[in-house]
């Protein structure tokens, strides 16, 4: 989560709104294993190697300005938060005037506020600075959040009963990566949150959920490592290259944690382009969770970062899941975009028992609206249908 200009909700806890809000681009990367159902899972990174920085942000832009600001209250519905809007304030800058290589540093405020009692405040931003060789990311916020919360395991998820779950969240994250050779980055990463739980006790918990998830607040430290190969030739709207990003997360008493629980995600993306208004873009990932006791907040989820659009994020969730899909994204005229996408996926108990039988495959079209006069920086709306039926969802930014 990471892709820049800040819509990401707070890719660190809020995920959920993944589906609803804006999916990325302001820095705040992907946090695996933080609380909250659905988070997000997406690519943060900047471009590197022999690449320049995108035009209109080699220093100044084609204004003669040293940045750019970006207001947008964006507006949402899905099945986990209803109703509501993400207001976002960003401002997108050169941190050198005459660093030519660089991507864009971005610095931003971004907030929730949901028909369903939703709501949330946070702030950070992503730094790149020395000829793309340093890049820092932090995040804090506070986040109230009421949503519907399914049992373990793809059986749980095709019965589809859930509770609703009351969830607080204060969240710190702090991530440094340094910029090696080719394209490759490297760095720890720490995550902080302290998550209390509760719901209505005359509902019967679905199956796969431990109580105590939800009977006592719960500190959630980890430290860990995100590793990056990032070829794209820009951030906003990426048309040719490709980015792959490993993480893993380590979840220990020795560090603050009241579980010890380990997660892992890997995910690449694959940017072709057709002419000079056409890419298809292809994604894979897989994600795995090791541990005694999981919380419910920290399984693989199905949906997250639109893996894959069209399914209530975190209604199939399990110690294991892979997804792919692909993307066609045109041009069609100044402005305005359109996509058509379709993905499949699944998750598992274990990494040996995926099957066929079991995928989840899911579809649909986009339409996009390009928000900067520099580049682009689209907000979406998609549509999608899969096996459990029709949604539609937008958000900041390409998916991914």
């Amino acid at each position: 989560m990471p892709r820049h200009i800040f819509a990401l909700l707070m890719s660190l806890s809020l995920g959920l709104a993944q589906q609803a809000a804006p999916s990325a681009k302001v820095g705040i990367p992907d946090t695996v294993g933080t609380p909250v159902g659905p988070l997000n899972s997406g690519t943060d990174g900047i471009i590197s190697g022999n690449q320049s920085a995108p035009a209109g942000y080699g220093g100044q832009n084609a204004n003669g300005k040293s940045g750019e600001f970006v207001f947008a209250p964006i507006p949402f519905a899905n099945q986990s938060l209803g109703v509501g809007a993400v207001p976002l304030a960003a401002y997108v800058f050169q941190a050198d005037s005459t660093d030519k290589r660089s991507q864009p540093s971005t610095i931003g405020a971004v907030g929730l506020i949901a028909s369903g009692g939703s709501w949330g405040i946070g702030g950070g931003g992503t730094i790149n600075m020395r000829q793309d060789r340093f890049r820092t990311t932090i995040f804090s916020g506070y986040f109230d959040l009421q949503y519907d919360v399914f049992g373990v395991g793809n059986d749980a998820g095709n019965e589809g009963k859930s509770i609703n779950v009351e969830q607080t969240i204060p969240v710190v994250f702090a991530q440094p990566l340094v910029g090696f050779w080719s394209g490759f980055y490297v760095g720890p990463r720490f995550i902080w949150a302290k998550t209390s739980s509760s719901f209505d006790l005359s509902e019967v918990l679905p199956p796969g959920l431990d109580p105590q998830d939800f009977q006592i607040p719960l500190t959630i430290s980890s430290l860990g490592f995100n590793v990056q190969h990032d070829r794209r030739d820009v951030i906003f709207y990426p048309t040719r290259g490709h980015f792959l990003q490993a993480t893993a997360d380590y979840n220990a008493r020795s560090v603050g944690s009241d579980r010890s629980f380990n997660r892992y995600q890997v995910g690449i993306n694959k940017y072709i382009p057709f002419g000079d208004k056409h890419v298809l873009a292809l994604r894979a990932s897989g994600c795995g969770v090791t541990g005694s006791v999981i919380p419910f907040f920290a399984y693989c989820q199905f949906g997250q970062q639109g893996d894959n659009r069209g399914y209530q994020a975190g209604r199939y969730r399990d110690v294991a899941m892979l997804a792919m899909q692909a993307e066609w994204r045109s041009i069609l005229w100044r402005k305005i975009g359109g996509t058509v996408f379709f993905g499949v996926g699944e998750v598992a108990p274990d990494g040996r028992s995926f099957s066929w039988d079991k995928v989840l495959p899911s579809g649909g079209l986009g339409l996009r609206y390009n928000l900067l006069k520099q580049g682009r920086l689209n907000l979406r709306a998609d549509f999608a249908y899969s096996n459990t039926g029709f949604s539609w969802s937008m958000g900041l930014g390409e998916v991914f």
